[in-house]
């Protein structure tokens, strides 16, 4: 469900907005964001990505947010300096034999909270997770029903019909 431009789910949005002339938006993000470091090569790179998205004012203005938010411009202080060449690979480490394991943790900034996905909807079972959930508890009547003891996210419609 997730579509660009849509923040009706978002806690927060940008507002800064500039229409118009690609390098002077550009101009100006690099200004704002960057303290005007950005090399001309990702000047041009930005700008033609801005292009592209035309005549979608917001949109243009959102690809060229995200482009200057992952150059190396904006993730340093420093004025950064291309030299062309290319970095060495390291070399892949000798196999130890022995058998490796791993924990990954992902974390999810919004992501799904099991407690509000699957709620429980019998009568001292969802008094008890309104209790347990307070403020984020979702209301009864627009849960998306599964059977007599449990219901969904209303957002979840393809986990309900599976």
């Amino acid at each position: 469900d997730c579509q660009e431009g849509d923040f009706r789910k978002s806690v927060a949005k940008l507002t800064f907005s500039r229409s118009g002339d690609a390098d002077a938006v550009v101009n100006e993000l690099s200004s704002l964001l960057t303290g005007g470091r950005l090399s001309p090569e990702n000047k041009r790179i930005i700008v033609e990505a801005y292009n592209l998205k035309l005549p979608d004012h917001a949109a243009a203005l959102r690809v060229a947010q995200q482009l200057i938010v992952a150059s190396p411009e904006f993730q340093s202080t420093n004025t950064v300096r291309k030299n062309g060449a290319k970095r060495e690979l390291p070399e892949s480490p000798n196999p130890s034999g022995v058998p490796y394991k791993a924990m990954v943790v992902v974390m999810l900034a919004g992501g799904v909270d099991s407690f509000n996905m699957l709620v429980p909807i019998g009568d001292s079972a969802y008094g008890d997770y309104v209790e347990a959930r307070k403020r984020v508890a979702i209301k009864k009547d627009v849960l998306l029903t599964i059977n007599e003891s449990f219901g969904i996210h209303p957002n979840l419609t393809s986990v309900r019909d599976l």
